[in-house]
């Protein structure tokens, strides 16, 4: 068995549906006609590599086929779209995928998108586009994993077994709706939210949390200190110090040596 055999990484399934609006056919309706579109669709991750029980991994971008309006791997092989899913444990937080269209007939902007494990996202359902930028948390020696639950909170388990405290992620506050009309105006996007590091401190059990504002997050750790390293070798001795000669009850007489 190869050493990547082992590897069972969480993943989403990606749909969508695909068409065109086209005059009125000789139907039995009088509305106009719906022709389905046909094209690819590549998904490229926000984050280049992985880093999965102690490989580095390669995140590659996937071209998946826009046919008869669904997408699928391609049409010697109809079966659904299954990506990494973007709370998949790869020392990375907070990164996505994005999505390349490539139809014919019309255009449409790419999108990014989250794709939680085991879930199907819809790119032409109710989505929610993110516009953040992809965070990396760098795993020192005693943090192993890190979980994410539904209600947007974080948290990493140690080497020890234990897990440190659940953390909010910031996401950024919605834009302002555009005004009302016959075509209105696009909302203004929202505010991103930042993380930076905070104070990193030693002590004798790990933990992380943060401080600031929903768009300005302080990432703070607490990780304990090493292992005692070995004993060093002993030192060259020292030069002699002063003798002390008694020359009386009480009396002492203090000499220099001279090296």
């Amino acid at each position: 068995m190869a050493w990547f055999d082992e590897f069972n990484l969480p993943s989403a399934t990606i749909d969508g549906y695909f068409g065109f609006i086209n005059a009125d056919g000789p139907d039995d309706d009088d509305s106009p006609d719906v022709v389905v579109a046909n094209g690819t669709v590549t998904f490229t991750a926000t984050t280049e590599a992985a880093r999965v029980d102690g490989a580095w991994l390669g995140i590659q971008p996937v071209t998946a086929q826009i046919f008869e309006g669904s997408i699928i791997v391609s049409e010697e092989d109809p079966r659904p779209v299954r990506l990494l899913a973007t709370d998949a444990p790869i020392g990375v937080s907070d990164w996505a995928w994005t999505a390349k269209f490539d139809l014919d007939g019309f255009t449409l902007a790419p999108l990014t998108f989250r794709a939680p494990r085991d879930t199907t996202v819809n790119l032409t359902a109710d989505l929610i586009p993110i516009k953040s930028q992809p965070y990396q948390v760098i795993e020192g020696a005693s943090i192993v994993d890190a979980e994410v639950d539904d209600a947007g909170h974080m948290r990493f388990e140690l080497s020890d077994g234990t897990f440190t405290q659940w953390v909010g992620i910031p996401n950024g506050e919605q834009g302002i709706q555009g005004e009302r009309g016959e075509k209105g105006d696009s909302g203004a996007d929202g505010v991103s939210a930042t993380i930076t590091m905070g104070s990193v401190t030693a002590g004798a059990t790990a933990d992380m949390w943060m401080t600031g504002t929903p768009q300005a997050r302080e990432l703070h750790a607490v990780l304990p200190r090493g292992q005692k390293g070995d004993r060093g070798e002993q030192g060259l001795r020292g030069p002699a110090g002063a003798s002390i000669t008694r020359t009386a009850p009480g009396v002492f007489t203090v000499e220099e040596v001279v090296a």
